[in-house]
């Protein structure tokens, strides 16, 4: 039985979507530079002296944006190394025959048994 298949750029930003966030140090990286600016920058400049809801609602929209940031940034990194040329060999066309004993896997790059 022959296979053929052509990965697509919509495959690759779904393995990024999928993958990328349950990577261990992207998560240290976020929540890390999120700790930091929380007590560096949003504690500090809570309002002093207004109501305790204001201060709340301070908190959590800072908080939020923060957030939105740190995953936009992920986001424009990952489609910023989507344009590289050099992904021919992912690209191209692979043909994988399911044999008896095992499976042969071919692209106009490589041949793998």
């Amino acid at each position: 039985m022959k296979i053929t298949f052509r990965y697509t750029l919509r495959d690759k930003l779904a393995f990024a979507a999928y993958h990328i966030p349950r990577t261990p140090m992207t998560v240290f990286i976020s929540v890390g530079f999120l700790l930091f600016i929380t007590f560096e920058s949003i504690v500090p400049r809570v309002p002093k002296g207004k109501a305790i809801a204001s201060q709340v609602f301070y908190v959590i929209f800072a908080e939020t944006l923060v957030a939105v940031l740190i995953a936009g940034f992920w986001t424009l990194i990952i489609l910023v190394s989507m344009l590289s040329s050099k992904d021919k060999a992912l690209m191209s066309e692979r043909t994988i025959t399911l044999g008896d004993v095992c499976f042969i896997s071919d692209t106009p790059f490589a041949h793998s048994e």
